[in-house]
């Protein structure tokens, strides 16, 4: 048994140097993810991934179980890299008992799945299903249909939602919510702060919070970690408050200590009824394995396993105090339940017990 894993995640140190080299930041949700997934996956088969990667040709070399195909800048080789991808996989070697699970929200790594299963039509092909990809920001038009089209004649999926199974009109899903990894990160030592980490849209949050923040003036300080479209906003308030720290992109042991030594991690995202049904906010599974106060908007999912750790943060669309609202009620959360799930969130979510639910699936499919 072995499995083909594409992606364009990275391994840990080709990301970290990829972000030295590059103004656009890798999206560090989208990466701690699949490495996770790929960690998991490793407990219960040989695993080779192929790692699909627009920059120098150095990541074309082998690192541990990664194999890195360019595809460069060009539209030629846009074109070329389903195509690669499927050679690559084949200079491997294909046999009948192989998987091929891939990123359903990338193009060129569907193609290539769907041009191996033409060829090798007895290997299985299961997309990872983790967004709607109508969610997703700064996509070109059409790229939804693309995305649904590419999807379309699959053996199985691991999907984050039951929603997110409809949307792919996906048969036979598994559907797990995230996978919590256990760091021994020291936290951070210094005065007291609020944490945020994640992608920087208005529709996540981060503009509520700062307002918020700013409104409240709080003894502690607010310290914002990630990436995206506000960077340039969010850089700007940190210049003009000495109190509002901005980290930019930071890498996974960084953001866990940070995680550890806040007062309290919040996530700020809008409620939307289709967002709540197709996306599961990862960083409240990363604040549930570390912080000590976990502040979030409503993410059905979680609320359902973990509610009893989770400050929910009620968003009313039509009160653009919303946030001030909550946070000012008790700016210090003295009335905020601790964080005690901990060993239930392992329990349901941590690599080992969900390694053995992903291979008694794969096992599964093979019967049908």
């Amino acid at each position: 048994m072995r499995i083909f894993y594409l992606t364009t995640a990275l391994d840990e140190r080709s990301c970290e140097w990829v972000n030295y080299l590059k103004e656009e930041k890798t999206n560090p949700s989208n990466q701690n993810f699949h490495l996770r997934l790929i960690s998991t996956l490793s407990k219960i088969a040989a695993i080779s991934v192929i790692s699909l990667t627009e920059i120098n040709p150095y990541l074309d070399k082998s690192l541990n179980s990664f194999s890195y195909v360019s595809k460069g800048k060009s539209l030629f080789g846009k074109l070329l890299a389903a195509s690669r991808i499927k050679k690559r996989c084949e200079q491997l070697g294909i046999n009948d008992d192989d998987y091929l699970i891939y990123d359903s929200l990338n193009v060129s790594l569907a193609k290539a799945a769907i041009k191996l299963k033409k060829k090798y039509p007895y290997i299985k092909i299961i997309p990872i299903l983790t967004d709607d990809p109508r969610n997703i920001s700064l996509t070109r038009k059409g790229f939804a249909n693309q995305i649904f089209h590419l999807n379309s004649k699959v053996d199985g999926a691991l999907a984050l939602t039951n929603r997110l199974s409809e949307v792919f009109q996906v048969k036979n899903p598994l559907i797990f919510s995230g996978i919590a990894e256990e760091e021994k990160v020291k936290p951070i030592e210094r005065e007291p702060y609020l944490y945020f980490c994640g992608a920087l849209f208005e529709k996540y949050g981060i503009t509520d919070l700062i307002d918020a923040y700013k409104r409240i003036n709080p003894t502690y300080d607010l310290i914002i970690a990630g990436h995206g479209q506000l960077k340039d906003y969010v850089k700007q308030e940190a210049s003009e408050n000495e109190k509002i720290i901005f980290l930019g992109t930071v890498d996974k042991q960084t953001n866990i200590a940070y995680q550890k030594g806040a007062i309290a991690c919040i996530n700020p995202r809008r409620y939307n009824k289709e967002l709540d049904a197709t996306s599961v906010p990862s960083k409240v599974i990363e604040y549930l394995t570390n912080a000590k106060i976990v502040l979030s908007t409503l993410s059905t999912p979680l609320k359902e396993s973990f509610g009893s750790s989770i400050n929910e943060i009620p968003f009313d669309e039509g009160n653009k105090d919303w946030l001030f609202d909550y946070l000012n009620a008790d700016p210090y959360f003295e009335k905020a339940c601790k964080n005690k799930s901990k060993d239930k969130v392992f329990a349901r979510l941590g690599k080992d017990n969900l390694a053995k639910t992903i291979k008694t699936y794969l096992l599964a499919l093979d019967e049908k």
